[in-house]
């Protein structure tokens, strides 16, 4: 086993399937690596989709914008993770909800900025122990959340 910490990123195309999905978590267990975290993309045209759906309501408020078009990146990281477990992996999905999320960002919904110094702080603190401890860890990309 290879002890090199990776971060491993899967895009919507890449998880556009079941099959695509299991490939990419099988492509994880075969590289041998100890501390994995994947971030992950919603799936296929996920995003594009529930963006159409929200443009033919019409204006909503930013905040709720940013919270549908994360489902997308939610559901997604569950069924990888549970896919790598399915495969024998000690994955554990982290929920941008809870408090481990590590990704804190300004409250600016729509166009937020990383607070790289809480970021790296909450990293070390909930993501550390997890890959330190073999774990492979699942977030999703394209979410943050706020002070």
């Amino acid at each position: 086993m290879n002890n090199r910490r990776v971060v491993v990123k899967f895009g919507g195309s890449d998880l556009s399937s079941g099959e695509r999905i299991r490939k990419a978590a099988e492509m994880i267990l075969k590289a041998g690596f100890r501390e994995v975290v994947a971030v992950v993309s919603a799936m296929g045209e996920t995003t594009n989709n529930l963006i159409g759906i929200i443009s033919q309501i019409g204006e909503i408020i930013d905040q709720d914008y940013a919270d549908i078009l994360s489902m997308g990146e939610r559901t997604s990281a569950r069924i990888f993770c549970a896919a790598l477990k399915a495969l024998g992996a000690d994955a554990v999905y982290i929920e941008p909800g809870h408090e481990e999320w590590p990704i804190i960002t300004d409250s600016n919904f729509r166009d937020a900025k990383p607070d790289m110094e809480e970021t790296r702080k909450l990293v070390e603190k909930y993501l550390e122990p997890l890959l330190s401890s073999g774990k492979t860890v699942v977030v999703c990309g394209f979410l943050g959340k706020d002070k």
